[in-house]
Formats: structure tokens, C-alpha cells, sequence
């Protein structure tokens, strides 16, 4: 049963998944292609200088933004991926079939059907 289940959702979510995944693997390697002509010797003292406060903002610190592995680390903190997560979730717990069957569907007097998402009408 649980295999039948992850076959279900794998093939139901086949496009979003390729989509995502190439969009996310052609922004990290354009990223790590740009990050690698990018020298931050004046930076990191700059980035020193900031108050505490200001340098616990990043998900990095200040001390690993200077190295290759620190500003690819930043990468995963681009709005680029939080927007692509943000769609998954939202469009695999939308149109999950999970999803489909827990919600109480409820008839209304105006509309042909109703879920716990919202209602529409079947006819004009």
C-alpha cells in the first residue's frame, strides 16, 4: 500500500518535480559560476565592521561569507529557491490527492460544490 501511495504522488507530481529541478539546478550552477570570479578580500573586513547585530541577520556568518563554501551556502537563502520551495508546497498540498479526499466536501445553496477550499459552480 505505501509503495502504491509513493507511486501516486511521484507520478502526479512528475512535471513540477522536473520543472523545479532544473530551475534549481541552472540558478546554483549560474550562481557558483558567478560566485567563483568574485574575490571578497576588502569585503570581509567591511562585513567585520558591521555591528552584531547586523551580522546575525544572515544565515552565514560573516567569517564563512568570505569563503567559496560560505557564499555558496547563501545560495540556499536566495528568494529564487524559498519562491520554487514555496510552490511545491503550496501546489503538492493543494492538488494532492491527500488532500482531495480529507477535505469535507459540504454542498451550498448557490453553488454546485464545496470544500474546504472554496466553492465553484459547475454550470454558467
Amino acid at each position: 500500500m505505501n509503495a502504491a501511495l509513493w507511486r501516486k504522488a511521484i507520478v502526479e507530481a512528475r512535471l513540477l518535480l522536473v520543472c523545479s529541478t532544473g530551475l534549481l539546478f541552472g540558478f546554483h550552477w549560474i550562481f557558483v559560476w558567478l560566485s567563483s570570479y568574485i574575490s571578497l578580500g576588502g569585503m570581509r573586513d567591511f562585513l567585520l565592521t558591521l555591528p552584531v547585530e547586523w551580522q546575525q541577520i544572515s544565515g552565514v556568518g560573516v567569517d564563512e561569507v568570505a569563503t567559496v563554501m560560505g557564499r555558496i551556502g547563501l545560495a540556499f537563502m536566495d528568494p529564487v529557491v524559498l519562491a520554487v520551495t514555496a510552490i511545491w508546497a503550496i501546489a503538492r498540498g493543494r492538488t494532492s490527492s491527500v488532500a482531495r479526499s480529507t477535505a469535507a466536501p459540504w454542498k451550498c445553496y448557490w453553488h454546485n460544490r464545496c470544500d474546504a477550499f472554496g466553492c465553484w459552480s459547475l454550470t454558467p
